[in-house]
């Protein structure tokens, strides 16, 4: 998932993510992918002009605890799922 887009496309996307959600047997690292992918679409949630001021609120906060259990992940130290 290269780019996150709105509309059927951006529902795919949210599919694939969603379809490939990782598992207590996945390995660190790939949770980490899995997490920052999450984070871009959360990003692009937020951005979507369609988004009210409070979800987009919202959509910001869960990227940006995406993308620090993903640098936990990356650090070694263990993250609760």
């Amino acid at each position: 998932m290269a780019t996150t887009t709105a509309g059927p496309a951006g529902l795919a996307e949210l599919g694939e993510l969603l379809a490939t959600r990782p598992t207590l047997d996945t390995p660190p690292a790939q949770v980490a992918v899995w997490l920052d992918r999450k984070a871009a679409m959360l990003d692009a949630v937020a951005a979507h002009p369609g988004t009210t001021p409070a979800g987009a609120a919202d959509a910001r906060d869960c990227a940006a605890r995406a993308r620090s259990r993903a640098a936990a992940l990356r650090a070694g130290r263990g993250v609760t799922r």
